[in-house]
This record gives C-alpha cells, sequence and structure tokens, in this order.
C-alpha cells in the first residue's frame, strides 16, 4: 500500500508490479462508500444527509479529502490491478493503544473527539487475522470488514 493521497505514485507503483506479482493488495476504507455517495449525488447532497443526520459537526475538510482520496486511490487500483486486486476496506479501526487523539473513552462507549457522537469502530487485531487469512489462502476481491467485528 503506497500513499493514496498521491494518485500519480499509486499508478507508477501499480504499472511498476502488475506484471510481476500475482495479487496487489490496497488497504482502502469503508469510507468509500461515502466518496461513492458524493461522486454519484454530489457533495451537497452529501452535507444535506449529514445535517439532517445531526452529524455534520464531525464533517470537516480532512475527512472530506482522506474520503475522496481514498475513493479515488480504490478506483485506481481496480482499474489496473482488475483480477489481481485484493481490496480491504475496514471501518474506523481501533484497539489497545490507540493513541491518535481521535476519540473520546467514556462509559457509555466510544465517541468522537469533543462531541457526542458515538464511534462503531473494528479492532485493530481482527482487521489484521483477516488480512493475514485473505493472504495465506490466496483470495482475490474486495472485503468489506465493518465495524463491530473482533
Amino acid at each position: 500500500d503506497v500513499p493514496y493521497l498521491q494518485h500519480e505514485l499509486v499508478n507508477d507503483t501499480l504499472e511498476l508490479l502488475i506484471d510481476n506479482v500475482d495479487r496487489y493488495m490496497f488497504i482502502s476504507t469503508l469510507s468509500y462508500k461515502e466518496g461513492e455517495w458524493i461522486d454519484q449525488h454530489g457533495l451537497q447532497s452529501y452535507v444535506d444527509h449529514h445535517t439532517k443526520e445531526g452529524t455534520i459537526q464531525w464533517l470537516h475538510q480532512d475527512h472530506l479529502t482522506y474520503v475522496n482520496e481514498k475513493f479515488n486511490a480504490d478506483k485506481l487500483v481496480q482499474s489496473i490491478a482488475k483480477d489481481k486486486a485484493v481490496i480491504i476496506r475496514p471501518g474506523i479501526i481501533s484497539g489497545v493503544g490507540d493513541n491518535l487523539n481521535r476519540f473520546d473513552y467514556k462509559t457509555e462507549g466510544i465517541f468522537w473527539k469533543d462531541t457526542d457522537i458515538p464511534v462503531q469502530s473494528i479492532d485493530v487485531t481482527y482487521v489484521a487475522s483477516r488480512t493475514v487469512g485473505i493472504i495465506e489462502n490466496n483470495e482475490r476481491g474486495i472485503y468489506e470488514l465493518e465495524p463491530g467485528l473482533h
């Protein structure tokens, strides 16, 4: 997995490797679905949805950039790697020792920092074990790893 924000690097890496590998693995994100929504319905529709849901305070430019860039990198991998692609789209990953200061850990659960918006995360050990399993079983395709899995 190369830096997804640098599409030229993603493209060059794929072009260099694709004829010399059996599989190309890219760790994407479940936020791909958000990127798909924006791509199909437009940014304003996405913002309107978050406003209606009461989650607009969580929506910020860094998140929109992340969603858009991961979506575009994911599509690029699909278009070049085709049947050699292994794309893993995990939800929000958390685990013991998470010190990225993204969450508030409260008695009621995990919440986005400085908000009352709950986080449904996926355990890092599940993501790691599922990724290893995909490699060991020589699998290909797109795998969406939903929050709540451990």
